[in-house]
């Protein structure tokens, strides 16, 4: 009886040990991912900082790929220099603008940028804040 009582504590033990590993490497799903940015360079100058004018932002970067908001510009496809925000896939370039100048660069991955138009409110398929009236 003991034997069989040790035999099954020892196969719990071993079979816990086994699923460990899988069960923390069970979330594939990719985080959310931003990194500050202090300047968009292109052939080494810097073509974009914050408190750029916008009117410099559309010569050197056109128009946005998204506009998330109308204070929200998305560019799609730019490169880092940050090994981790490579890694990471964060290759969407996000401008805050505030009183025509840019506020904020960010860097962000696709789950950021779902996650970021989710808290702006904003209906994905048409760029437009969308307002609900209550009772």
């Amino acid at each position: 009886m003991k034997t069989r009582i040790l035999s099954a504590i020892a196969f719990v033990a071993a079979l816990g040990g086994f699923l460990a590993g899988p069960l923390s490497a069970a979330s594939d799903k990719p985080a959310s991912k931003a990194y500050q940015v202090q300047t968009v360079t292109r052939d080494g100058a810097t073509v974009v900082k914050v408190g750029t004018a916008v009117s410099t932002v559309d010569r050197w970067l056109g128009m946005p790929d998204r506009k998330i908001t109308n204070d929200v510009w998305a560019y799609f496809h730019f490169a880092s220099s940050r090994e981790e925000a490579k890694v990471e896939g964060c290759s969407t370039l996000l401008l805050t603008i505030t009183d025509n100048k840019v506020a904020d660069i960010k860097l962000v991955n696709d789950c950021a940028l779902k996650v970021i138009v989710a808290q702006l409110d904003v209906d994905p398929a048409s760029g437009q804040r969308v307002f609900v009236a209550g009772k």
